[in-house]
């Protein structure tokens, strides 16, 4: 099984079974010795124990003794007692007291919830972007088949199972799958199978499962594979990956993860990015595409306003470039759709309705992003003295930059509510006629990384901020998230 291990010193002072002071680059041990230090291991990496031996030991030592022989008297048959005759018939005529109960098998019913829950179909991208709505057909082909894919697949479905039902079982079933994807996806990578549909599923799922698992608390669909997912699709290498009428929802999904890890880890986006834009010329006037675009547009903006602001501030070339970049912030942001304040809830076409909710609050998170940049940009034009004629233009672009943030944070908690409420009220109609529910995971599922942007805003009131801390945490338990909060998220 897959678990921590204790030590976390260099591998020359674990493999020595020495003391290490873990100071880095190179332990003092290491750099005392003049050898060079291996280096540590990785918090989030798996070692694999085998604890058979453990297991059958523990076994052994808790199964039931043995009866004492008989003697003499016990021995006796039948005919010396008769009493005891009628007493061993009736016995042996009536049930046992104890029986033992048949252990249930939850993989069927993880995975059928999973796919109710988690995927959506679409005929008409336009309309409608899906959601992971090759997976069924996908797993139904792969199942028995590839064992990769169908061991990954059930690996998050019984993680999110076990989180709502609070089996440990079937986390335990979900870790030891995960643990087995891992090594069945080490021997596709190493046999060179970079392209294939099985890798991009396998891959796309372990980062699923890093998010349900509560081994890694996270507050976006990001984890430690997404990395993989962005070399996967940058390898794959075409545009037309994204509209496949066989893995387009597959590979959509995989690259709105390396759009929102890019956004939120202010990572220059890669080839797969623009790939991904390129395809997306036909449906710019749909609120999904044109939202994509301009995540992108911003994260590539927050990196140059990254690199400028390590800088140490200085005269002429780089006050100039400060003033640019600002410019062209409010060139994006000027981008932003002021129809997007109306956008309303529809229960009547419920399943594209909010679908645009969710875009749209994912835009307005983005542009909340883009102001707090902004602000930062404001400010540093104090530090530079040949812009000190325009610190009133900057302050009251400061000003009107810091208000919209709140506009954007109030606009994303009240359509939040409206979808909790409508979905909670369709969630009790659900219980109380034992019908399904649907799509309704999904829509908490990306309805996170807007409200984790929302409630990181600084100038937030504590009104607001209880709120939306509320809205989090009722998103993340109807979805099976026990911890969704990261550490910067909160106050």
């Amino acid at each position: 099984m897959p678990g921590p291990e204790r030590s976390l010193g260099c591998y020359r002072c674990r493999s020595m079974k020495l003391k290490c002071d873990q100071q880095h680059p190179e332990c003092k041990r290491c750099q005392r010795v003049k050898v060079t230090c291996p280096g540590y291991r990785h918090e989030n990496s798996l070692i694999f124990v085998d604890v058979s031996n453990k297991i059958r030991e523990r076994g052994s030592s808790q199964r039931p003794r043995h009866s004492r022989k008989p003697t003499t008297e016990n021995a006796a048959g039948p005919l010396d007692n008769p009493r005891r005759s009628r007493n061993s018939s009736s016995a042996s005529a009536s049930p046992p007291l104890t029986t033992s109960l048949l252990r249930t098998d939850w993989n069927q019913h993880a995975l059928c919830r999973f796919m109710s829950e988690f995927t959506v179909g679409t005929d008409n991208l336009k309309a409608n972007p899906g959601f992971l709505h090759n997976l069924p057909q996908l797993y139904g082909e792969a199942r028995g088949r590839d064992p990769l894919v169908d061991n990954a697949v059930m690996a998050v479905s019984l993680a999110h199972h076990s989180n709502q039902s609070g089996s440990y079982d079937a986390a335990l079933q979900a870790r030891k799958l995960y643990g087995v994807s891992i090594s069945l996806l080490n021997n596709e990578l190493s046999e060179g199978n970079l392209q294939s549909e099985t890798t991009l599923i396998a891959v796309l799922f372990l980062n699923y499962y890093q998010v349900f698992s509560d081994e890694h608390p996270t507050s976006d669909v990001c984890s430690m594979h997404s990395d993989a997912l962005t070399m996967l699709l940058r390898t794959r290498g075409t545009s037309s990956q994204f509209l496949d009428p066989k893995v387009g929802g597959i590979t959509r999904a995989a690259v709105y993860v390396a759009i929102y890890r890019n956004l939120t880890r202010r990572i220059l986006p890669g080839p797969e990015v623009a790939l991904f834009e390129k395809s997306l010329e036909s449906y710019r006037e749909t609120t999904w595409a044109d939202t994509t675009i301009a995540l992108a547009s911003i994260t590539r903006l927050l990196c140059r306003c990254d690199k400028l602001l390590e800088k140490k501030p200085s005269e002429g070339r780089a006050s100039l470039a400060l003033m640019e970049l600002i410019s062209r912030f409010k060139e994006e942001d000027k981008k932003y759709p002021d129809w997007y304040g109306s956008v309303a809830l529809d229960p009547d076409r419920l399943e594209t309705s909010f679908f645009e909710i969710v875009w749209v609050n994912s835009r307005r998170a983005a542009r909340i992003t883009l102001l707090q940049s902004l602000v930062d940009l404001t400010l540093r034009t104090h530090m530079h003295s040949d812009l000190q004629h325009r610190l009133k233009e900057m302050s009251r672009l400061r000003h009107m930059a810091e208000e919209n943030i709140l506009v954007m944070a109030d606009e994303i908690s009240i359509n939040t509510s409206a979808l909790l409420a409508e979905f909670e009220s369709r969630r009790a109609k659900a219980n109380r006629d034992g019908e399904p529910l649907g799509c309704v995971a999904i829509a908490y599922f990306l309805s996170l990384a807007p409200l984790g942007i929302a409630i990181g805003v600084k100038t937030l009131s504590e009104e607001r901020r209880i709120c939306i801390a509320g809205q989090l945490a009722i998103v993340s338990s109807r979805i099976g998230l026990r911890r969704p909060l990261r550490e910067q998220w909160r106050r």
